[in-house]
């Protein structure tokens, strides 16, 4: 079983995740539903150690071997882009992957309110969200407070 065969599978069925665990069918998180795909078989140690390498270079492997837990970026040409997150549990290999859309979608297409569309493309929105302009001189620090001890009158 090859990882971009699932990854394919996940693009087509508009899933956001991935999840890969030994002794389980590939599962696909559709709309926020958890759905196992049994038209594939259940993943086997191998399977699943094949697809977590496949995904790693050889820092990301060695990382993995050290800590049991590695977070990778993935991409393959004319598919897409995911987040990938490779970790041991109860001795077994498992992988969950995050697809990144290669188009981001429109308010419409994202089925949102179109008083977003008005409100995204307000200048109000504009000035929220930038950060103060630099000042070109900025103001001097104060001066550092040195508090001095006051001194002890001699009695004779």
């Amino acid at each position: 079983m090859l990882i971009n065969d699932l990854l394919k599978l996940a693009i087509e069925k508009r899933a956001s995740d991935l999840h890969l665990k030994v002794g389980s069918h590939p599962v696909l998180r559709v709309n926020g539903e958890l759905t196992a795909e049994i038209g594939h078989p259940r993943l086997q140690t191998e399977d699943t150690l094949n697809m977590s390498f496949s995904v790693m270079n050889t820092r990301q492997k060695q990382k993995f071997k050290d800590s049991f837990d590695v977070d990778v970026a993935y991409s393959v040409p004319g598919l897409g882009r995911f987040r990938c997150n490779v970790f041991q549990q109860r001795g077994t290999v498992g992988l969950v992957i995050r697809l990144i859309p290669l188009k981001i979608q429109t308010i419409r297409e994202l089925l949102l309110p179109p008083a977003l569309t008005r409100i995204a493309d307000s200048s109000a929105v504009s000035s929220c969200a930038r950060a103060p302009p630099a000042r070109a001189n900025p103001p001097p620090s104060p001066p550092s407070s040195t508090t001095s001890t006051p001194r002890r009158r001699r009695t004779s």
